[in-house]
């Protein structure tokens, strides 16, 4: 009896250490300044992978709240990890950042670290965040 409750007691602590317990979420809180007007909604879209960057499809996570002229603050519940940050007001409620014949957006957006791209939009690993910690990005929209 007592090398079967040595057996089983072995067996709990090796899989206390093999099983890695899910990491809990962590808050990310956006800063969005600039918004034009208080017209449709603000849409954010969090990607993990270049791939996916910008992609409609591809995003990790997404949220839409209500535009308010100015700034704004949004908090969301991450997994701790690396992310890029895209942000745009649709102003006119279509779920898509308008552009004009030259494509050229003509509704405002941003995306984390304020990153800029030169002649389109900026590369992933410009926009890109890590986040270990409840973590607070500022975004300002063009």
């Amino acid at each position: 009896m007592r090398l079967l409750s040595l057996i089983v007691a072995s067996f709990w602590i090796f899989m206390s250490f093999s099983v890695s317990p899910s990491e809990e979420p962590i808050t990310l809180t956006i800063l969005i300044q600039g918004v034009p007007n208080s017209d449709g909604n603000i849409r954010v879209g969090v990607y993990d992978s270049p791939a996916k960057f910008r992609s409609s499809t591809g995003v990790a996570y997404q949220h839409i709240q209500a535009a308010q002229k100015g700034n704004m603050t949004l908090k969301l519940s991450l997994q701790p990890g690396s992310y890029a940050v895209a942000v745009f007001h649709d102003a006119n409620g279509n779920g898509k950042l308008d552009t004009n014949f030259l494509g050229i957006p003509t509704e405002a957006y941003g995306f984390s670290n304020d990153a800029r791209g030169s002649f389109g939009p900026p590369d992933f690993k410009d926009c890109l965040i890590t986040i270990t910690g409840p973590t607070t990005i500022s975004i300002r929209l063009n």
